[in-house]
């Protein structure tokens, strides 16, 4: 399909580094530390801005939304490139676990025993801290958030309550991996299929809610919407394999949000917020103006799993601190962490598997992790 002048697809963003994905992975990661800043210091008085003004989200669930949507562009599209089994897997493992494994050995052996009410050696031995690391390395065992006698008197007990959505993103990973394998992906009518197919298989194991609830959680959201990502991811699948017809256009961005605001109080209004904003994340990703701020290292990951533990241990710190103090603290401490994890594990882990998998000369430039 041929794009008008002044319009661009997404086919035409995917092409090489035409995009500003780097960039919104990064903001989401920070806006996750934003989201969670007025639930680590609650008597600051502080109110999150996104969640005032939407009523239904705040701003670490539009995050984890951005991440998902983008990665089941890009996890699509790894899978297209790949049609490979073998190395779909090992470039997805390489981009989630060797820097997960990371995170959770320097919470456990370094950051959470200066935390911990309980003598270090009692504190490592300890079956809970036991479990902490054998069911966040593995993920699929049931995830462990607390340790014990850390952060006691804190508003939130857990040391790293955001690798909830670790299991979800690695489960989507397995839903591009089996529609790929049965061939669902290979032309778009299969792909509508597979994905009402996996959204119906979905409905059915749904444990959060029961299924009616859900789908009313689509207009009057809940609170817990630890399932909700996947709805995203399966939209990201979906604009992957109609990317020639999705079409960017910043006028009609400005529609959407027009229409949403007269009538964003109406459970209609709440139905065209999420398109608006899925379409707003396309819009971001398109734009010529930002492309300059693209970042150089891809640390939204390390961002995302380092940030809820340092933000913890600030709010250990200074309970009384103002908001926006304690985030600006947090994030400071939480990039370099991230760097050091982009630098020192995940790009030599990233560039050592794309070398086994004979592209020795590629540049690493991993599909992004939810927010992984």
């Amino acid at each position: 399909m041929r794009s008008q002048p002044n319009s661009r697809n997404l086919e035409a963003l995917l092409l090489g580094r035409n995009n500003n994905f780097g960039l919104i992975r990064h903001l989401a990661a920070l806006l996750v530390l934003y989201g969670h800043s007025f639930i680590f210091w609650p008597s600051s008085g502080g109110t999150d801005a996104i969640r005032s003004f939407t009523k239904i989200e705040y701003g670490g669930s539009l995050a984890v939304f951005a991440f998902f949507f983008l990665s089941g562009i890009l996890v699509t599209q790894s899978w297209e490139k790949q049609n490979n089994v073998k190395n779909f897997v090992a470039l997805r493992f390489s981009r989630i676990w060797p820097a997960l494994f990371a995170c959770v050995i320097f919470i456990v052996f370094v950051g959470a025993p200066l935390f911990s009410n309980l003598p270090y050696s009692q504190f490592i031995s300890d079956k809970e801290t036991v479990g902490f690391i054998l069911r966040n390395v593995t993920l699929f065992t049931g995830m462990r958030y607390s340790l014990p006698g850390v952060f006691e008197h804190n508003a939130i007990k857990a040391a790293n309550a955001a690798l909830w959505t670790l299991p979800v993103e690695v489960g989507c990973y397995c839903i591009v991996l089996c529609l790929g394998v049965l061939r669902f992906s290979r032309t778009r009518l299969g792909a509508l299929i597979g994905v009402v197919l996996t959204f119906a298989g979905w409905l059915a194991l749904f444990r959060v809610h029961p299924p009616g609830a859900m789908l009313n959680g689509l207009i009057s959201k809940p609170t817990d919407f630890t399932a909700y990502p996947v709805v995203f991811f399966l939209c990201g699948f979906i604009a992957y394999q109609f990317r020639s017809l999705v079409v960017i256009r910043f006028d009609v961005a400005v529609v959407l949000c027009v229409v949403y605001l007269l009538i964003r109080s109406t459970a209609t209004g709440n139905v065209i917020f999420y398109f608006a904003f899925i379409y707003l994340v396309l819009v971001i990703a398109a734009s010529r103006y930002l492309r300059n701020f693209e970042p150089a290292w891809d640390i939204s990951y390390g961002i995302y799993i380092y940030g809820f533990f340092v933000q913890q241990c600030f709010a250990a710190l200074f309970p009384a601190q103002n908001v926006y103090v304690g985030l600006l603290m947090s994030v400071v401490v939480t990039v370099i962490l991230a760097s050091l994890s982009w630098r020192f594990i995940e790009k030599p882990v990233i560039a050592f598997t794309r070398g086994r998998l004979g592209r020795k000369n590629a540049v690493p430039r991993p599909a992004p992790a939810a927010l992984t």
